[in-house]
């Protein structure tokens, strides 16, 4: 290989040295230090102190090469680990853990990290991060599980119990919104599921409604205001 780098700067392979100002064949001074790179020591990643001090460098089958800091932080991970397998990255720098994927290591997410790489061990798991909810979803067909973002009202959705008695209401808190439970199935609730209708007889009544209050005006239920909780 033949160097076409501007003296004074390091490439993967060469660099200039500091005395003379000459290129020189870094890979060869490596190579000196560590032995040749061959096949049988391919993604090998030593130390070495020819850049003055301490280096990394991988060998990637013909030569040596710096190593990334992406390359060192999987350093020595089991090429045919068991498919899921969890492991944390070598550098406290990166502070990275890994999951190994269709024959490969690869970072987790923020969402995985924080909740947990999504296997069957949690299908159907609902969690929120920063204010937003997740859902562990099995695979579909030949996909692969995810943690799926989904609405606040959802996650309350998915929540509910399989059955309940006929018209009873539930309150979901994430959402703020009520559900309720007939012919076998559970329905979002309107207001008059849960305080009733409001008509003449009922006009100015107040009622607890979600996380709030409602007063019946004029034949339709209304936010209500500090007066109508309170009195005059």
């Amino acid at each position: 290989k033949s160097s076409s780098s501007a003296l004074g700067r390091f490439d993967p392979y060469y660099g200039a040295d500091s005395a003379s100002g000459e290129p020189v064949d870094t890979a060869g001074v490596v190579a000196l230090e560590l032995g040749l790179c061959s096949a049988d020591r391919k993604n090998e990643i030593g130390r070495t102190t020819f850049c003055g001090s301490t280096c990394y460098v991988i060998c990637d089958s013909s030569q040596w090469r710096y190593a990334t800091m992406d390359e060192r932080d999987v350093d020595g991970f089991p090429e045919d680990a068991p498919e899921g397998s969890i492991r944390k990255g070598n550098l406290l720098s990166l502070d990275r853990v890994y999951v190994f994927e269709d024959g490969r290591w690869r970072p987790l997410t923020f969402v995985e990290k924080k909740l947990g790489y999504c296997d069957s061990s949690i299908y159907d798991k609902i969690d929120s991060v920063r204010g937003s909810y997740y859902y562990c979803m099995a695979p579909d067909g030949d996909g692969r599980a995810e943690w799926a973002e989904i609405p606040a009202v959802q996650a309350d959705y998915l929540l509910l119990p399989d059955s309940a008695e006929e018209d009873d209401l539930s309150y979901g808190s994430r959402s703020g919104r009520y559900f309720l439970y007939r012919l076998g199935k559970w329905h979002m609730a309107v207001i008059e599921d849960v305080v009733g209708y409001c008509y003449d007889r009922r006009e100015g009544l107040v009622a607890k409604f979600a996380s709030g209050y409602v007063v019946c005006r004029s034949d339709i239920w209304m936010p209500a205001l500090r007066e109508d909780i309170l009195g005059p």
